[in-house]
């Protein structure tokens, strides 16, 4: 078996909704390719100011199928949802709880869920490559102070890297399909996730491969 490690549900994080495993091949895990991308280990990207797209590792591309609708507020509520998934990723990738403003689109409960998630990974010396994609984003019971956005996940194609050699952990496909992540979000001076809930395994979340 392949190690248990980021963005999935695996069964050890499936409470927190936040972290990926990696599935087994008849090997375990796919030999690394001659020449394997990775994170640069120890590298740490410059945090940009709030507002700004945190820098994702060159070998790490999270995709988001999202046209702002022109409402200021839902649009922020989502803004602040895919600040908060591309802080996660950078943070697992390099490793590093300081690699980026993470704490500044999480609070209370889901804040938890991440932190426990990063120190699993940090701990196993995992990080992350290939392409994560996001869609099919709803805004509802929104007001000035909260919200509720959910959304799909589909992980085909993002894989558990090894970071101090860059050995990638490919996966055979889950069987249970794709994801679908609600997050619930309060508002003071921005919009930040307080709540995260998973639901695996749901068929129009898997997209055509």
């Amino acid at each position: 078996m392949a190690a248990t490690v980021l963005l999935r549900p695996a069964v050890a994080l499936a409470l927190t909704g936040v972290m990926l495993a990696t599935g087994c091949d008849s090997d375990g895990y796919s030999s690394p390719p001659a020449t394997p991308t990775t994170s640069s280990p120890g590298a740490t990207p410059t945090a940009t100011p709030t507002g700004e797209q945190i820098r994702l590792p060159d070998d790490v591309t999270l995709d988001f199928d999202w046209t702002p609708t022109g409402d200021a507020n839902a649009d922020a509520a989502v803004q602040a949802v895919i600040q908060l998934e591309r802080a996660a990723v950078v943070v697992i990738a390099y490793g590093d709880r300081g690699a980026a403003p993470y704490k500044r689109y999480v609070i209370g409960a889901a804040r938890q869920l991440f932190e426990d998630a990063f120190d699993a990974n940090i701990d196993a010396g995992l990080g992350a490559t290939g392409t994560d994609r996001f869609f099919d984003f709803k805004v509802e019971d929104i007001s000035a102070v909260s919200a509720r956005v959910s959304f799909c996940e589909d992980q085909w194609d993002f894989y558990a890297t090894n970071r101090e050699t860059g050995q990638i952990y490919r996966t055979t496909p889950d069987p249970r399909g794709g994801y679908r992540i609600t997050e619930t979000l309060r508002k003071s001076a921005s919009w930040q996730v307080e709540t995260r809930v998973l639901q695996e395994g749901v068929a129009r979340c898997r997209l055509d491969h």
